[in-house]
């Protein structure tokens, strides 16, 4: 009678076991169910920017005026260049000048794209938008500069020795203005002051200031 007894206990508990396990895990899927509906309802997603902020050094008029002056010799420089590289002479076509003036073609889109990112900057910008800006305005247009004054000089000697008629002497005078235009642009960025400024975002969050 013992034996039997033992051997129904061991019969009926490991279901009772199984019953309890699956109604345990059932009540842990519901609760951590609702913990994390809880939190996706009351988290946020923060971008906050661990890196000091850049600020242009002058007034907001003054930067406004700057960013004009700058779009506006980029965009006469682009109908110069435009004029330059498309009007029907044979020297366009001779290879030197060719691979110059696409090299320089390269260099001044990477350029005007840099300018583009200045001109809708604000004030107060990130370190990754300062290193973007700074880098293409101070890279590019001396690139740009030095292929056009090549591509101008080369032209003026084909001048001299060919002695090649009007049109050669306005593409070039194109080219040699088109280069003028960025180093103008490159000198008158690299005189644009700046400071940094601490970000305070990531303090301001451990801190609970932040929602």
């Amino acid at each position: 009678m013992r034996i039997c007894f033992v051997l129904e206990r061991a019969q009926i508990l490991p279901t009772e076991i199984i019953k309890d396990v699956l109604a345990y895990l059932c009540i842990r899927m519901i609760v951590d169910a609702k913990e994390t509906l809880y939190l996706v309802q009351i988290s946020q997603i923060f971008h906050l920017i661990n890196a000091p902020w850049y600020v242009w050094d002058i007034t907001e008029k003054e930067l406004i005026k700057i960013k004009l002056h700058l779009a506006s010799i980029e965009i006469i420089n682009w109908i110069i260049f435009i004029f330059a590289v498309t009007v029907c002479i044979p020297v366009n076509n001779l290879k030197i000048f060719y691979i110059l003036t696409t090299l320089s073609f390269c260099a001044a889109v990477l350029e005007t794209a840099g300018l583009l990112n200045f001109v809708l900057s604000k004030k107060k910008i990130t370190k990754t938008q300062f290193q973007n800006i700074s880098y293409a305005l101070n890279v590019f247009p001396p690139i740009r500069s030095g292929l056009l004054c090549l591509t101008a000089v080369g032209m003026l000697v084909l001048i001299i020795l060919e002695g090649w008629a009007t049109q050669l002497l306005l593409t070039a005078l194109g080219h040699f203005i088109c280069a003028v235009s960025a180093y103008v642009i490159n000198r008158i960025f690299r005189h644009i002051k700046f400071y940094t400024e601490e970000n305070r975002a990531l303090k301001e969050l451990n801190a609970g200031f932040i929602p």
